[in-house]
Parts: structure tokens; C-alpha cells; sequence
């Protein structure tokens, strides 16, 4: 089960804020006829804070949908999944699934070299392991 109500941090193109939107509250709503996302963020850089207003914890199953909504073409638009707030252990599996595979490859690849016997911040998404 994930945190009531579920929010998402995402980085959106400015020219791309508006369709973003609509297609987001449109892929909501084949979830869930009642979902409707308050979207809010920083406007002038792209990174948008959403909530989904639900009436109870979500499902594993139902928090991936939403993700998939959500994330979906926002890698080739120029987005992230993950803005400012960055990837914490909640966004583990997000980061697995929707991060360019280069770019986690290359944070891997930065975190060995800064940090070779691993002893900084050891199991967490970006490990020497």
C-alpha cells in the first residue's frame, strides 16, 4: 500500500505543461472516473507536484497504473519521472522502470567512482552493488 493521498514530482518542457495536463487527466480518468489531479509546482522550470485525490491507500497495482500515466512520454519529451524532490526509496521501482537506462547506468557509474568500497548511503536506488 502506498501514502494517502499519492503525490508525484515530475519535470514537464514548458511548451509541453499544457498537453501534459490534459493527458494526464484524461489517463486518470480511464483509471478512475473520480480521479482528479491538483497539479501545482514551478511553473516557469517545468516541475509539477501531483496529487491524486482517492478515497484510501492505493494498491501496488493501482499506484503502478497511475504511474504509467503519469511518466509516459515524459523521457522523450525532455521530462523526468523525478524533479527537484529527486528519487527516494519510494521511487524505487518508478526509477527501475521509467529512468533512461543510460542515465541510471551513469549514475552507478559515478557512484563507484566517488564512492568504490560503497560505504556511503550502502543499499539505497544508487549502490556500488
Amino acid at each position: 500500500m502506498h501514502h494517502l493521498p499519492p503525490s508525484f514530482d515530475v519535470s514537464v518542457p514548458g511548451g509541453a505543461l499544457d498537453a501534459y495536463v490534459a493527458r494526464i487527466e484524461a489517463g486518470l480518468k480511464r483509471i478512475d472516473a473520480s480521479y482528479a489531479p491538483y497539479v501545482f509546482g514551478h511553473l516557469a522550470d517545468g516541475n509539477l507536484h501531483i496529487s491524486i485525490n482517492t478515497d484510501g491507500p492505493l494498491s501496488h497495482e493501482r499506484h503502478e497504473a497511475i504511474e504509467d500515466v503519469l511518466y509516459a512520454g515524459l523521457n522523450e519529451a525532455g521530462g523526468s519521472f523525478s524533479a527537484e524532490h529527486g528519487v527516494g526509496l519510494d521511487e524505487r521501482e518508478a526509477y527501475e522502470r521509467h529512468a533512461v537506462p543510460v542515465k541510471r547506468e551513469l549514475a552507478r557509474m559515478i557512484k563507484a567512482m566517488i564512492d568504490p568500497a560503497n560505504v556511503m548511503n550502502p543499499g539505497k536506488i544508487v549502490s556500488g552493488e
